[in-house]
């Protein structure tokens, strides 16, 4: 019996959801993993390591002091498995000042996963992209109809993201480091990007970590406001297909990799008659394999390699190579 596709993700996604979340507490239970010295742990300087400083931030102490391009956040506290996520690196990185010696061994790392695997682990990896899944399968179950945002307004989104998570964040870090501020005020522009992102939320309640309030500065209640509006959007998944994975800040880094040099669709145009299953499936509601008429590679930057297109077209004219070999 052939093994569909979409029980291999869920599989996957599950599994990946687990150790992401709670591997640290399942596999090491407390104790400290370390990498190879290539990877530097980075190191807050003295004056950030203020009992008055970040208060806003989880504690470091998961096992693998690693980056990684998917969601696997700090606010899953000490159950989690990894440190951060490589959006999370690059505030610390402004913010604490560090040099090439820490962020550039990370910066290979992840160029190197990028350039393989390209919007692979969004699909097929990251625990909040598991978690809209399961929303628009409650979607469909309950009868729930979709909501479609028509592609201006997806691209507006998109693009007003890419101003805020790599232009504005990274001068809240930077001003971070400007002692002629506030401290109340670099206290909160501190990882201002992990303030507004749903994972902190998600994160945190699913590990029981605190999701805390500091009513008595302004900085903190305006990015918890919009934490809360941007965790909404993947609440959103049960109207709207993955909107989060549209506006992330690592999605949007890893869909510039999305090119299909390494991990690639294929269509056979002779074999496509069409039907329009492909574009109907799409769980980023794209049509970009149905549109290709001439190029054999059938890949786009939002294109989350789930391969729902894949297993769905009835003519099996699309299929995924990976390093020339196919393997769907």
């Amino acid at each position: 019996m052939k093994i569909r596709i979409s029980f291999l993700r869920t599989l996957m996604q599950f599994v990946a959801a687990i150790f992401i979340l709670y591997g640290g507490w399942l596999i090491f239970d407390g104790r400290k993993a370390y990498l190879s010295p290539a990877f530097a742990v980075s190191q807050a300087p003295q004056e950030f390591k203020s009992a008055t400083f970040t208060k806003n931030v989880a504690p470091y102490n998961n096992p693998y002091n690693l980056y990684l391009e998917f969601k696997s956040c700090r606010y899953a506290r000490g159950t989690g498995l990894f440190r951060a996520c490589s959006y999370h690196l690059i505030q610390e990185s402004i913010s604490w000042k560090d040099g090439i010696r820490m962020w550039g061994p990370y910066l290979l790392l992840f160029l190197g996963l990028a350039i393989i695997f390209g919007r692979f682990t969004c699909g097929w990896i990251c625990p909040i992209g598991f978690i809209q899944d399961i929303l628009q399968r409650i979607r469909k179950k309950t009868g729930i109809r979709s909501l479609k945002i028509p592609e201006k307004a997806a691209k507006i989104a998109k693009y007003s993201a890419m101003v805020f998570f790599f232009a504005i964040v990274p001068a809240l870090s930077f001003a971070v480091t400007i002692k002629s501020l506030p401290w109340e005020i670099r206290d909160g522009l501190y990882l201002a990007g992990c303030q507004v992102c749903p994972a902190r939320v998600i994160s945190a309640l699913l590990t029981g970590y605190p999701v805390t309030l500091d009513l008595f500065r302004p900085v903190f209640v305006y990015f918890f406001i919009i934490c809360l509006l941007l965790t909404a959007v993947v609440a959103g998944s049960l109207f709207v297909n993955r909107f989060w994975c549209r506006i992330c800040p690592n999605g949007i880094m890893l869909s510039f990799f999305n090119t299909g040099k390494v991990l690639a669709k294929k269509k056979d145009l002779l074999k496509c008659n069409r039907c329009g299953v492909c574009a109907n499936n799409c769980t980023m509601d794209t049509a970009f394999v149905y549109n290709e008429k001439k190029r054999e590679t059938v890949d786009h930057p939002n294109c989350i390699n789930c391969f729902k297109c894949v297993e769905s077209c009835p003519e099996k004219a699309v299929k995924v190579k990976f390093f020339g070999k196919r393997i769907f």
